[in-house]
């Protein structure tokens, strides 16, 4: 059956940008010296090779970092957008404007301040989906099945069924958004795009 619409599923950390950007922000600010937040960097890497599942020791992490960032001044913030924009991966920007796709949704567990900033003038999109703190519900991070779970909030299972979808992303950590998709463009560390995985629904 010949698929209705090309929609495009982005990751940004790792994916548009070469860096993780929350990373990068915790070691500058030297962050990681906070007990509170090394207590939880400690517990996130046990609970990642132990199996366990890390919504919630990422979630209390990430509201952490998010909250240390936006109590700095616009100009720090200015500075940090600069740095991240000098980080974009410009092939991969490229391939997305090149594949003419009829929707592009960004998909991603980074601050959805960060993304719509370093976006800017870079690259166009319909849907950002991200990391958001709102005071009105629990926090939780946009990372893994929550990526599902706010997907289809914009996408009904016939979008998914009719639609040819599209990934790009550096991580396995976005399996569940690999699995409902047609093909899947894995980038590496140096930005390059790897297509092995192309065409491939699991």
């Amino acid at each position: 059956m010949q698929k209705n619409k090309k929609i495009c599923l982005v990751d940004f950390d790792g994916t548009l940008v070469s860096i993780d950007t929350m990373r990068v922000f915790m070691i500058r600010e030297l962050l990681f010296l906070n007990p509170k937040i090394l207590g939880n960097i400690i517990l996130l890497i046990l609970y990642k090779f132990s199996g366990k599942n890390q919504i919630q020791i990422r979630s209390r992490l990430k509201y952490t970092l998010i909250k240390a960032y936006n109590s700095l001044t616009d100009l720090e913030k200015e500075s940090y957008i600069s740095l991240f924009k000098s980080k974009k991966n410009c092939d991969v920007i490229k391939h997305i404007k090149e594949g003419n796709y009829d929707k592009v949704l960004i998909v991603s567990a980074c601050y959805s301040e960060i993304i719509s900033n370093v976006l800017k003038d870079v690259l166009s999109y319909n849907v950002l989906i991200a990391t958001e703190i709102n005071c009105k519900e629990k926090f939780k991070t946009c990372w893994g099945e929550m990526k599902i779970e706010e997907l289809n909030r914009f996408l009904t299972s016939d979008d998914l069924k009719n639609n040819d979808i599209t990934l790009y992303t550096d991580s396995m950590d976005d399996l569940p958004l690999i699995k409902i998709s047609d093909k899947v463009f894995f980038i590496n560390k140096n930005g390059e795009i790897n297509d092995k995985f192309a065409s491939r629904r699991i």
